[in-house]
C-alpha cells in the first residue's frame, strides 16, 4: 500500500498507520464477512426505524403476538397478565402535595379526581392501553365524552387499538405521515389519523385505508404508548417480539412429546415375530388388531411374540429445556424465572429476592413512565374541565405551574414483613425517610392516615383501650388542630394578596 499524499506531496498517513487501521477493522469478529457470520446476520439491515417497523411488519408481528400472548399460550399470557397487574395494580392514585393549598383544599381535589376515576372506570382503561402496549407495541389512549357517566365530569377515557391509527391512500408517501401519526418538519407529533372502524371487523364497510371512515385526532388529545428504542421512531413492536421463535419452539417440542407418550400409552402391545416366513403358520396381515380381555393369559403362534411399547416421552431433560426457553423468553420483559413459571420451587429466600431486584427496577421504571406520558395528561385533561364546572372544586388560588402532585402506586408485598419494619424504622430515627415517604411508598394517602390515627386514638381513649403510639388522644388532635389552623391562615394570606379575576389555576 502506497502512502497517501496531499496535493503538495506530503503524506497523509504512513504505511505503517494504514496497516494499522485495517487490522483494527478485522479485528471485530462481527464484522467477518465470513461465510457462517454472514449466514447468521442474514436478516441484519441498515434500514431507518421507519421502514424497519413498516406497517405490513407490525401487522404481521401484531398478530402473531396475539396469538401467543392473548390466545394460545398460557405461559405468555401468564406473563403479560402479570405485568399488567404488577405495574397497573389497582390504579395510581392521585396525592395533591401542592403547600400553596390549604389541607381541605388538596382532600377536595383528591376526593373529586378519585370519584371521577372510578365513574370513567379509569383504570380499566389504563390497565387495556398497558396490556395493548406490550402485546401490540403500542397503546392509544384519547379523550372523550361520555355524557351517561355518573360524575359532572363527562371526561372519559378511550383505548383504541393499533391496527386504527393508520393513513389515508393518498398520505402513503407522505414523509411526514408514518402510517396515522403526522410530525411537523422538527419531527415532534401534530395529530393522528384514526379509523372509526376497526379494519377487519365483519361490519367495517371500507377499506383498512378508506379515507372516508377516518377522523383526526390532536397530538394533545391522544396518549400514545410504545417503547422508543431508535431515534426516528414513532410506532411500536411487540415487548416479546424476539421471544416469538422461541414460544413457537416451546409448543412444538411440548406437542411432539405429548404425541410420543400418547402413542406409547395408547398400545397396549405388539405382536411381532424374528422370523416372520414359517412354514404351516398362517401370515398374519400387518397392522392388524388383536382384542384380549382384561388380565387374560393367551398364547402366541409359533414363532410370534408379544411385546409392549416403552413410554419414553417425557425424558427427564423435557423440564430443564422448558424452563431454559422461559427464562429466555422472561428475559425480553425483565421478570425472573421463578414469576414467569409461577413456581419457586428450588428457590431459597434469599435467591427468590435477588432475582426480584431487576424486575422491580423495571416496574419502577416503567411506573415513573406512566405517570409521565398518562396520569399527569389525564389529570390534566380533568382539571381542564372540572375548573369549568361551578361548585365542582373549592375556589383555588392563582397556580403557576400547576398543581402540584405525586401518585400513590401498590406496594410489592414482603415475605418477611418483619424485616421490612426493623429497616424501616431504622432509616426514620436516622431521619433519612419521613412518614410521608413511607406512607406514599406503601400505597397509602398520609393525610388520610393521619385522619384514621386521630379517630382510632379518640375511640380507643373513649373505651379505655391502650394507644398504640403511646401519644394521648388530645395530644394527637391538638397537633393535628395547630397544623390545619396554621396551613388555614397562610392560605387566608395568599387569598389577599391575590388579584381580583385572576385566573383560578394555570397549567
Amino acid at each position: 500500500m502506497s502512502d497517501l499524499v496531499d496535493p503538495y506531496g506530503k503524506p497523509l498517513i504512513s504505511q505503517q498507520r494504514a496497516e494499522r487501521r485495517a487490522s483494527l477493522r478485522a479485528a471485530y469478529d462481527a464484522a467477518s464477512n465470513s461465510s457462517a457470520i454472514a449466514k447468521h446476520f442474514s436478516t441484519a439491515t441498515a434500514m431507518s426505524a421507519r421502514d424497519t417497523n413498516d406497517p405490513g411488519t407490525r401487522q404481521t408481528l401484531r398478530a402473531r403476538s396475539r396469538a401467543e400472548c392473548n390466545q394460545n399460550n398460557s405461559f405468555a399470557v401468564g406473563i403479560v397478565r402479570t405485568m399488567v397487574n404488577d405495574i397497573v395494580g389497582r390504579g395510581a392514585r392521585l396525592q395533591v402535595t401542592d403547600t400553596r393549598l390549604s389541607e381541605p383544599q388538596r382532600r377536595a381535589i383528591e376526593a373529586r379526581n378519585r370519584g371521577w376515576s372510578k365513574a370513567s372506570r379509569l383504570t380499566r382503561s389504563v390497565r387495556t392501553g398497558v396490556h395493548a402496549e406490550i402485546v401490540d407495541g403500542e397503546g392509544f389512549l384519547h379523550e372523550a365524552t361520555n355524557q351517561r357517566q355518573a360524575d359532572d365530569v363527562k371526561l372519559a377515557i378511550a383505548v383504541t387499538e393499533a391496527d386504527q391509527i393508520t393513513t389515508s391512500i393518498t398520505g402513503i408517501d407522505d414523509e411526514h405521515n408514518i402510517d396515522g401519526v403526522h410530525i411537523d418538519d422538527a419531527g415532534y407529533v401534530t395529530h393522528y389519523e384514526r379509523l372509526r372502524h376497526h379494519p377487519f371487523d365483519s361490519y367495517s364497510t371500507t377499506a383498512p385505508a378508506g379515507g372516508d371512515d377516518t377522523e383526526t385526532i390532536d397530538a394533545d388529545q391522544m396518549i400514545h404508548l410504545y417503547r422508543c428504542e431508535r431515534p426516528g421512531q414513532y410506532r411500536g413492536v411487540p415487548a416479546m417480539v424476539a421471544a416469538l421463535p422461541l414460544f413457537a419452539l416451546l409448543r412444538r417440542y411440548t406437542l411432539a412429546v405429548t404425541l410420543c407418550a400418547e402413542s406409547a400409552a395408547r398400545h397396549h402391545g405388539v405382536i411381532y415375530s424374528d422370523h416372520p416366513s414359517l412354514d404351516g403358520i398362517d401370515p398374519i396381515d400387518a397392522m392388524d388388531e388383536i382384542e384380549l380381555e382384561l388380565g387374560q393369559f393367551t398364547t402366541m403362534p409359533e414363532g410370534w411374540k408379544i411385546g409392549q411399547l416403552k413410554a419414553e416421552q417425557p425424558v427427564q431433560v423435557y423440564q430443564m429445556f422448558r424452563d431454559a426457553i422461559l427464562t429466555e423468553i422472561a428475559r425480553c420483559v425483565s421478570m425472573p424465572k421463578n414469576k414467569a413459571l409461577g413456581d419457586s420451587g428450588g428457590y431459597n429466600y434469599a435467591s427468590g429476592m435477588l432475582d426480584f431486584q431487576t424486575y422491580f427496577a423495571m416496574i419502577g421504571v416503567e411506573r415513573d413512565r406512566y405517570e409521565i406520558e398518562l396520569y399527569d395528561r389525564v389529570f390534566q385533561w380533568w382539571l381542564d374541565e372540572a375548573l369549568l364546572i361551578p361548585g365542582y372544586l373549592p375556589e383555588l388560588p392563582a397556580l403557576p405551574g400547576g398543581i402540584e402532585h405525586t401518585w400513590i402506586w401498590d406496594e410489592f408485598k414482603h415475605v418477611d414483613p418483619t424485616k421490612v419494619a426493623n429497616s424501616t424504622e431504622t432509616l426514620w430515627h436516622l431521619g433519612l425517610i419521613t412518614d410521608a415517604d413511607y406512607l406514599i411508598s406503601a400505597g397509602k394517602d398520609p393525610e388520610e392516615h393521619y385522619a384514621k390515627i386521630a379517630a382510632q386514638n379518640k375511640r380507643r381513649a373513649k373505651i379505655g383501650m391502650p394507644l398504640p403510639s403511646g401519644a394521648t388522644p388530645i395530644e394527637s388532635l391538638d397537633r393535628r388542630a395547630k397544623q390545619a389552623a396554621a396551613e388555614k391562615d397562610e392560605a387566608d394570606a395568599d387569598k389577599q394578596d391575590a388579584k381580583p379575576g385572576k385566573e383560578a389555576a394555570t397549567r
